[in-house]
């Protein structure tokens, strides 16, 4: 979706249809918004039916700039472009307030190596494709399961870090 509205931006403003881009302006953002809003409420309403008393999400501060490719390909483009017009802070804002109206609470959690590191043994390994396999002890798994192993297992930025067998 955001990638149709950027191309029919892109349409009217090569087509100089100035009043059009600005009669669609803020669109986006209100789609982008009511997503965030459903989202929330999936993520909170699934913690309450587990039982979850803590949601756990990353802190994304500072990711814009330290991952924002400088090549000028047109991938790299691409993935800019949709890196840097996601609204995570906005999706975590409500994410917060629906968790705290049921009493859930909600940390931030380092990011730093979280799909890197072996939930098993600790050790650093960096993911083939999308599998994830550790060279000191074998544990294999989906890299976005080891990063929200790892996720779960860590204590909140104001907290200290969780071991890496407990939380």
């Amino acid at each position: 979706m955001r990638r149709r509205f950027y191309s029919r931006r892109k349409k009217l403003q090569k087509a100089k249809k100035t009043r059009a881009v600005k009669k669609g302006k803020g669109k986006e953002a209100r789609w982008m918004k009511d997503i965030n809003h459903q989202l929330s409420r999936q993520i909170v309403n699934h913690a309450q039916e587990q039982g979850v008393g803590t949601i756990k999400v990353e802190s994304l501060a500072g990711i814009r700039k330290s991952t924002t490719r400088t090549s000028r390909g047109a991938k790299a483009r691409k993935n800019n472009r949709m890196k840097n017009s996601w609204s995570f802070s906005q999706l975590r804002l409500f994410i917060s307030y629906k968790a705290a109206h049921l009493g859930i609470k909600v940390e931030q959690v380092d990011p730093a190596y979280t799909s890197q590191q072996c939930p098993g043994c600790s050790a650093r390994n960096k993911a083939q494709d999308r599998s994830y396999v550790c060279a000191a002890c074998g544990w294999r798994g989906h890299r976005d399961g080891v990063g929200a192993i790892n996720i779960s297992r860590r204590a909140g930025l104001s907290g200290k870090r969780a071991s890496a067998t407990g939380a």
